[in-house]
């Protein structure tokens, strides 16, 4: 039950503007332990937290129309998709650098609406 009320708590955070006001929250991931955190804004950047959502810090994503997150139990991976791509973004490190996967089948962008790890 700790992980849910702690993920409630960080949305809270995120959707009444503290810290994360700068756009739409669409999905928030978290680790089995609930002290990693990932909220990706739309037309803004993915936001990490390493302490149960106290402090968050904007990632090197990029501005994108993200859509979805899914992040490991441990915290250290996180993949995100945005609707205006076909790619998905991996982050092997938390969150610190990314990289994009592109799929050279799709030849549009899929509408993205949720992902799991």
């Amino acid at each position: 039950m700790l992980p849910l009320v702690l993920l409630s708590v960080c949305l809270a955070q995120v959707v009444t503007g503290t810290p994360l006001g700068l756009g739409n929250v669409h999905r928030v991931a978290m680790s089995s332990d609930g002290t990693k955190l990932v909220a990706p804004v739309d037309y803004g950047m993915i936001y990490t937290s390493t302490d149960s959502g106290a402090t968050w810090a904007g990632t090197e994503s990029g501005n994108r129309s993200w859509r979805a997150v899914a992040m490991s139990s441990d915290g250290s991976t996180i993949s995100a998709v945005a609707s205006d791509s076909a790619s998905v973004w991996t982050s092997t490190d938390g969150g610190s650098s990314w990289v994009e996967n592109a799929n050279a089948t799709q030849t549009s962008s899929p509408d993205w609406q949720d992902m799991a790890m």
